[in-house]
């Protein structure tokens, strides 16, 4: 919320009073103009898919930078507000046909940015360092004859699919929840469950390694939309532990 408050006149008289209520009174728009702001973008934020406790947490110390380094500011002054984070880890989900699968984004650090132009249009950006994500690409069955179903049957093995990317940065934006990537290496495993949780990648031999010259995917939508651009990459035997 802002910091600011309406001018009190000190000194009685007809010209000097009324300016100084003219100004109070814009003051007092002034600050009501930022708390609705405020507000419309702490709704924004909350209703985005992926905005995880932490992410809030963030979010909310940054709003309180950013009504900081506005005070006694213009509504038309840009300003930027940032707050370092470290071991971020995001659990997200997406539609695939009818079944939900699990994202994790995690990286070892990242500098969040909220920045706001002259315009009045705000951005949320987070530059991330250290990436990784692991998405699941497949959820089926195995049966007892090694017969591959997309529904469970009787003494049918639950098996996935996970795609494992690695980048040095990525960048993610909060409005239009895109995730962006340059040079990056993606795998490929084959393992038992239907849970990233019950997975120890370390102890995994991938079925496919490539790099590529950038990913991007996208959670705007309900399903993910992934794009992978100059993949290249190569087929191996691995399978589940």
């Amino acid at each position: 919320m802002s910091n600011m408050h309406s001018m009190q006149p000190k000194e009685i008289g007809t010209g000097k009073s009324r300016g100084l209520e003219r100004q109070g009174g814009f003051t007092k728009a002034l600050s009501v103009g930022v708390a609705l702001l405020f507000l419309f973008l702490i709704a924004l934020f909350l209703n985005l898919f992926n905005a995880t406790v932490a992410d809030h947490e963030a979010y909310v110390s940054l709003m309180v930078d950013a009504n900081q380094s506005s005070h006694n500011r213009s509504s038309k002054t840009a300003y930027t507000a940032a707050q370092i984070r470290h071991d971020v880890r995001k659990d997200l989900f997406f539609l695939e046909g009818e079944v939900y699968h699990e994202l994790r984004l995690i990286c070892s650090s990242s500098v969040m940015r909220l920045h706001r132009g002259s315009d009045g249009k705000s951005q949320l950006i987070e530059d991330m360092g250290g990436v990784e994500c692991l998405m699941q690409e497949e959820l089926y069955y195995v049966d007892s004859n090694g017969k591959r179903s997309a529904t469970p049957c009787e003494l049918a093995v639950p098996m996935q699919v996970i795609r494992r990317c690695t980048a040095d940065c990525a960048q993610y934006s909060y409005q239009t929840e895109l995730c962006i990537a340059q040079e990056v290496e993606i795998f490929r495993y084959l393992c038992h469950g239907h849970s990233l949780n019950e997975v120890k990648i370390e102890s995994l031999i991938p079925v496919m390694t490539g790099k590529s010259a950038s990913i991007e995917f996208s959670l705007a939508g309900s399903e993910l939309n992934f794009k992978a651009k100059q993949l290249k990459g190569t087929w191996s035997v691995g399978g589940a532990s």
